[in-house]
């Protein structure tokens, strides 16, 4: 038997714990009926399983072979009002050429370590520095446009600072390996103030791209909170309004240059999607280091556990309708 924590040991053991010390509550909680203390055992089942399904349990010890990219691939994302703007590829948002061109790059340097930093009014570090791919994918497909209601004049240098920090930390913590950024965006500045300098270290990137999105002629960008705007005949719309019209946003390739050119990385129009090559052109993709002794592999069991969970609270929620048809049959017959 082998175990694999989800969250790894040291935040998995806790939750472990109080999942399990809840279950104990629910299962031995003092009840007045057969039927009640029956509903606490399936309720604390449950949860003791869900608890021990966190420990991600396997059988099988084996180990295949693993390579690791000696690269660290770092994605600085637009998250402001205008990725949900509509002119990609024929109409899509933007946000949707984000999330293809991101999965897309880590297919082709699969083995490297990814992390994410997304931007709106402020730069932050989303995701950091990790091997797992599917993490990436996970964040990228939750990734929205900050809240309209709160939105604030941007910038896009705003991120400069989790950048650079980023990149900073990547080298300390394993020096030579190589750092590539990817900068996603349509490079619309509305701060009302000029851009203020990357100052990021050019010896700490190793390649990558700057990657515009978005027409010259822009396209409308959907809200993204709860309040709804109003068109110029007081119909509600889900698009952001200005002056009773839809704004619209634009990509600025001139700004986007600049960025590259400050990063010392081509500038590629990704608008019209398509293949990934253009933007990985003289990227240095790193060697494939070996991993010792390779990743363990067998045969999961983990969700046999979720399985049992659930066909508890099937059974639970049974017995819960059944209780309901006995408490309803006399007011039936009576009437």
């Amino acid at each position: 038997m082998r175990f694999s924590p989800v969250l790894g040991w040291l935040l998995t053991t806790p939750l472990v714990l109080l999942l399990l010390g809840l279950a104990a509550l629910v299962a031995l909680a003092p009840r007045g009926r057969g039927v009640g203390r029956a509903a606490g055992a399936r309720r604390g089942g449950a949860l003791a399983l869900v608890a021990l399904a966190l420990l991600s349990p396997g059988v099988g010890n084996g180990s295949a072979a693993a390579g690791q990219r000696e690269l660290d691939v770092i994605f600085v994302v637009d998250t402001t009002s205008s990725a949900a703007a509509r002119d990609y590829d024929g109409g899509k948002e933007r946000l949707e050429g984000y999330r293809a061109d991101t999965a897309a790059i880590a297919q082709e340097l699969s083995g490297a370590k990814y992390a994410l930093i997304t931007f709106d009014s402020r730069g932050r570090l989303t995701m950091p520095l990790t091997d797992d791919a599917a993490a990436l994918a996970s964040a990228m497909e939750i990734l929205d446009t900050e809240s309209t209601f709160r939105a604030k004049g941007s910038s896009i240098t705003v991120a400069r600072d989790a950048l650079r920090e980023t990149l900073e930390r990547a080298e300390e913590k394993d020096p030579g390996r190589a750092h590539v950024v990817f900068y996603l965006g349509d490079g619309e500045q509305t701060n009302g103030a000029a851009p203020e300098p990357l100052d990021v270290p050019k010896d700490l990137v190793d390649g990558g791209a700057v990657l515009g999105y978005g027409t010259a002629d822009g396209g409308p960008m959907r809200r993204n909170d709860a309040f709804p705007g109003l068109e110029k005949d007081g119909e509600p719309t889900e698009d952001i309004q200005y002056r009773g019209q839809p704004a619209r946003s634009s990509i600025d390739e001139g700004a986007l240059r600049g960025v590259a050119d400050q990063l010392g990385v081509p500038y590629v129009n990704r608008n019209s999607g398509g293949s990934i090559a253009p933007a990985l052109e003289g990227v240095d993709r790193g060697g494939i280091a070996g991993t010792e002794g390779g990743v363990p592999v067998g045969f999961p069991l983990y969700w046999l556990l979720v399985l049992g969970a659930l066909g508890l609270l099937a059974w639970d929620a049974a017995a819960i309708v059944r209780g309901l048809a006995r408490l309803s049959a006399p007011t039936r017959e009576g009437a």
